[in-house]
């Protein structure tokens, strides 16, 4: 079900109650700092009773989860019951899951999806978490429908410390706001500049209840998901000049460069070395990179993979990163930024990512808006809502043959009267 524009949320039933004799949490932004264990997924639009997240060693206070490719487009479009019963089923089961695993108790915080993206968050904070705000913006076919988007959620946290039952705190009375986004950017190996204005579509259409954008001060973010970047022939030290592998598109003085990333291409299929090919990653170029961090890569290409066991590359993608966590402030403490196996049934890999929240981190004065907020966002959404039940609908009649006969009518009825 699509998110509705509401309220803030003010969450005051969380349990936080630990289970099973596990160890008592200390954590808060005066105390051991706000873990948060992020995961993002591209599910290739298959069904999946179990959700891909690789759990943590450690109890995160936080678990994070984006999906891209959730569904087939009409199912998305046309917010289908099947979409819950199937494609989202597993959504039940990763509390209790977290609860055996770590000996304490996690809830469901929020489900934020529009069309085929959604972004979903547990947590064991218990009552320290106070307030939920909600945002999402399409920005796929015509830049409106949401095959392509964004689903966002900004969460407020008490400032303090809570004891072995979350009953008591000690409070200071002050409200720490995360901001997580998971998205979905165009695709394909030539639409780099697509992406950098998805990106730019994205910051100025994604608005919370309180009017602010997914870059605030003193708000660390978290911007995760199916960026596509892939690999260019030009090291990001050379982006004044063209971005293509294409040789009948590229100057004299690019043909050693195109030649040197097919070199390092073939020379990681053959030894699975992927050093060489970071260099040619394309996201360094773009905007992303500007206003938004990363861990250093230590894990192969995520896409495009024809098995998993054995890992093997489709011949016709070109290995690249299209799966990613960034993050804002810099000054964010990260460790074990890897992909993993933890779900085979897509041509991608799953990437997870640890983090801490540290009280410097809720100071820093990163997180100004890039560009202006668009003032018309909320129209812009709602039409692009309604413009995905027409598609959604369109494609699903066109995969029956009443269906088929259906929209055959309605066109040459169209016609006819524009005629």
């Amino acid at each position: 079900m699509s998110p509705q524009a509401a309220d803030l949320e003010y969450l005051t039933d969380v349990n936080g109650e630990i289970a099973n004799g596990g160890m008592p949490s200390t954590t808060g932004v005066r105390g051991h700092g706000i873990s948060v264990h992020v995961t993002t997924f591209n599910c290739a639009n298959s069904p999946h009773p179990k959700l891909p997240i690789a759990f943590p060693s450690s109890p995160p206070d936080l678990l994070v989860l984006g999906l891209q490719e959730l569904a087939p487009a009409h199912i998305a479009f046309l917010n289908l019951p099947v979409i819950e019963e199937l494609y989202l089923k597993g959504i039940e089961s990763v509390a209790d899951i977290a609860r055996k695993h770590y000996g304490k108790e996690y809830e469901l915080v929020k489900v934020v999806r529009i069309g085929q993206t959604a972004l979903i968050v547990w947590s064991s904070l218990g009552a320290r978490l106070r307030k939920v705000q909600t945002a999402w913006a399409g920005c796929g076919v015509f830049t409106l429908l949401a095959n392509k988007g964004a689903a966002a959620a900004r969460l407020g946290i008490l400032d303090g410390i809570s004891n072995l039952l979350n009953l008591l705190m000690i409070d200071n009375g002050a409200l720490r706001e995360l901001t997580l986004v998971a998205a979905h950017l165009a695709a394909r190996e030539g639409h780099f500049y697509r992406r950098n204005a998805d990106f730019q579509s994205l910051v100025q259409n994604l608005v919370f209840q309180d009017g602010s954008g997914i870059f605030k001060p003193h708000t660390p973010l978290f911007f995760l998901g199916d960026l596509n970047y892939r690999l260019s022939v030009l090291h990001p030290s050379r982006s004044g000049t063209r971005l293509t592998i294409s040789p009948d598109e590229t100057h004299e003085d690019e043909h050693s460069l195109i030649a040197l990333l097919k070199e390092n291409i073939l020379d990681f299929l053959e030894t699975g070395k992927f050093t060489n090919l970071v260099r040619h990653d394309q996201l360094p170029l773009s905007p992303l990179a500007l206003h938004l961090n990363e861990a250093p890569i230590t894990f192969s290409p995520t896409y495009k993979y024809l098995s998993h066991d054995p890992p093997t590359y489709t011949t016709t993608r070109t290995p690249s990163w299209t799966d990613r966590i960034l993050f804002s402030p810099e000054s964010i403490v990260t460790k074990d930024y890897r992909s993993s196996t933890c779900a085979t049934f897509s041509d991608h890999q799953a990437v997870c990512l640890e983090a801490v929240l540290r009280k410097q981190d809720f100071e820093e004065e990163e997180g100004v808006m890039p560009w202006d907020i668009n003032p018309a966002w909320r129209e812009r959404r709602e039409f692009g809502e309604r413009l995905g039940y027409a598609v959604g609908a369109m494609e699903f009649m066109g995969m029956t043959k009443v269906g088929v006969m259906v929209l055959a009518i309605l066109l040459s009825g169209m016609a006819l009267y524009f005629y």
